[in-house]
């Protein structure tokens, strides 16, 4: 799970900064993924017991796909950070 949160972590962090990730870079999470994934396909994963778990019964190979990468880089690099707020709210001040 830890994994899974850095992977997600190094993609955001990529898309807020404006920055792509590497051919280098999602290889290298997805090889990271894969590595977890195929312990838990295999039964070798533990679980925080110190536990096996079982075998997954059809554990897929994760590929990189960068649609998701593509939307949120255009969606950040066309923000507008600028914040005007409408006359008709309220704002609580503290």
């Amino acid at each position: 799970m830890k994994i899974i949160v850095l992977a997600l972590c190094c993609v955001l962090t990529a898309a807020v900064t404006q920055r792509r990730l590497t051919d280098a870079e999602q290889q290298q999470a997805i090889d990271k993924l894969n590595e977890v994934r195929r312990r838990v396909a295999n039964g070798e994963a533990i679980n925080k017991d110190g536990n096996k778990l079982p075998p997954a019964a059809d554990m897929q190979q994760l590929n990189v796909d960068t649609t998701f990468e593509d939307q949120a880089y255009t969606w950040v690099t066309n923000c507008n950070y600028d914040y005007q707020p409408n006359s008709n709210q309220l704002i609580n001040a503290f």
